[in-house]
């Protein structure tokens, strides 16, 4: 069994093939491969970042979204500032913390980025554009729903049907999903996760640009009267 696969899949499948050759009068040997990290053997630490960011993330770009009245190019570089900072940040607490994770810190480090911007863009997106209902309908979504359709470090199999459908198309389950693959399995099965959090990166995106785009038409500059 690959214990990195969370141990929701792990406890189910080795529990149904144990049972099956118990009922034969055999006794099935489990071998644990592409195990955790020794000191975080559930995987635990890892969610406890992407939840760290994700909450970080809302917070951060909901106060900067309100407060500042800044364009589109200054709110997409804090997105991006932000975003990295916390995936440095997160990562680098998470090593301190459980140690060496191999080859592919790297890689998981800029995933933690890429999610940071993708939650980032859309809650700053949304506050330019509906002030702060916009902060609490992105709050509802990238962390409410988010978080409770990934289904924690045991993952969203054994949630309600509504929750296992929703799951692949929310941020935190393909993070931790893409996490799990950059430090355990060589990369294997990354393309998806980087490809949904790309996709809510470009919505987050065109949205604070469709706010900037409305706020402009509604509040126009107004020229200068020349001078006498």
């Amino acid at each position: 069994m690959a214990g990195a696969a969370g141990d929701a899949v792990v406890g189910v499948i080795t529990g149904a093939f144990t049972n099956v050759f118990k009922a034969q009068d055999q006794t099935l040997t489990v071998e644990t491969v592409h195990p955790f990290a020794s000191a975080d053997p559930h995987g635990l630490i890892l969610f406890f970042v992407v939840l760290a960011v994700v909450v970080s993330t809302l917070v951060a770009m909901a106060g900067f979204g309100l407060r500042s009245q800044s364009g589109f190019g200054l709110r997409l570089i804090m997105v991006v500032v932000y975003a990295v900072l916390a995936a440095l940040v997160g990562m680098g607490m998470a090593r301190w913390i459980a140690g060496d994770y191999g080859s592919g810190f790297r890689v998981a480090t800029a995933l933690v980025a890429l999610g940071s911007a993708a939650i980032g863009a859309v809650v700053a997106g949304s506050a330019r554009l509906l002030g702060a209902p916009g902060v609490v309908l992105a709050a509802i979504i990238v962390v409410l729903l988010d978080l409770v359709s990934s289904g924690g470090p045991l993952g969203s199999n054994l949630l309600p049907d509504f929750y296992r459908w929703l799951a692949p198309g929310m941020p935190v389950a393909q993070l931790y999903s893409a996490m799990r693959s950059a430090l355990y399995f060589d990369n294997g099965g990354i393309a998806m996760p980087v490809a949904v959090l790309g996709a809510w990166l470009a919505g987050g995106v065109l949205l604070m640009a469709l706010a900037e785009l409305i706020r402009s038409r509604s509040h126009p500059r107004v020229a200068p009267a020349p001078a006498r």
